[in-house]
């Protein structure tokens, strides 16, 4: 792997001249590793399957416009007077939310595992109380993250379709799912799925060369709508775990597509 591509640091980060303050070295004891983002293509490295769950939700999110791992060394004194240095695991900048016009301050996550706040809860206390004077001084906002905070339906949305980011669907296939959803109606992810099959099957000059039987249409027609929910181009409630008995709606923007 090429080092200088796993040192580059894109966007805000970058620009302020930011490095990784630490480095993450393999364990054999949690699961480290590197995701890379969708966002910038760069690599974001974690050293437990918690913080890969973050990375993956962050990645998701349409707000997050960039976010960094082990980003500042923060130094702090100990209870023995010597000086100690913590280095939170990601800095995370948002976007201006176009709807409500608010753009959230920096955010500076730790993440850790409830049992190990609990059984551990003395050897943090100085590190987050140091880390959240820092992010203040700095108009940043410090949290502690847990799975409960983590591993939600979203979570499991943001997962599910990460695997449909390659896809690159027919514009054919996108014209027909988005003329079902403009005929103005609320349906479910089986109902479109369903109605789109059956005008695929039925119009064989359209669709060449045509499917040879409804299972064959609709296996060639979902992952092209699932790769529209994840571009937000059709809207569910991603707070909710995806079933084929979601209900999807049109969001009005360019649906991005290609002619193969």
């Amino acid at each position: 792997m090429n080092a200088a591509l796993m040192n580059f640091r894109g966007g805000k980060a970058f620009e302020e001249g930011m490095l990784s303050a630490r480095k993450i070295k393999k364990s054999h004891t949690s699961l480290t590793g590197a995701l890379v983002s969708v966002k910038d293509e760069l690599f974001k490295a974690f050293e437990s399957d918690l913080e890969r769950d973050f990375l993956i939700l962050l990645d998701f999110d349409p707000l997050v416009s960039s976010f960094y791992d082990q980003p500042v060394r923060i130094p702090y004194e100990l209870l023995s007077g010597k000086m100690g240095y913590y280095t939170p695991d990601i800095l995370v900048y948002y976007r201006t939310n176009h709807v409500s016009g608010l753009l959230k301050c920096p955010l500076l996550a730790e993440i850790k595992y409830k049992k190990d706040l609990q059984q551990n809860h003395h050897e943090y206390a100085l590190k987050f109380k140091a880390a959240e004077k820092y992010a203040q001084e700095r108009g940043w906002e410090y949290k502690v993250l847990t799975e409960d905070d983590i591993r939600t339906p979203l979570f499991w949305n943001a997962k599910f379709l990460r695997s449909y980011r390659r896809i690159k669907p027919k514009v054919v296939e996108g014209e027909l799912l988005l003329e079902i959803l403009q005929e103005g109606k609320i349906i479910t992810v089986q109902e479109l799925l369903d109605e789109a099959a059956r005008r695929r099957v039925a119009d064989s000059e359209k669709f060449e060369p045509a499917p040879q039987n409804d299972f064959y249409a609709k296996a060639s027609l979902l992952s092209t709508l699932w790769y529209f929910v994840l571009q937000r181009v059709f809207v569910s409630d991603l707070s909710q775990k995806l079933t084929m008995q979601s209900p999807l709606w049109i969001y009005t923007r360019d649906i991005p597509m290609t002619n193969e």
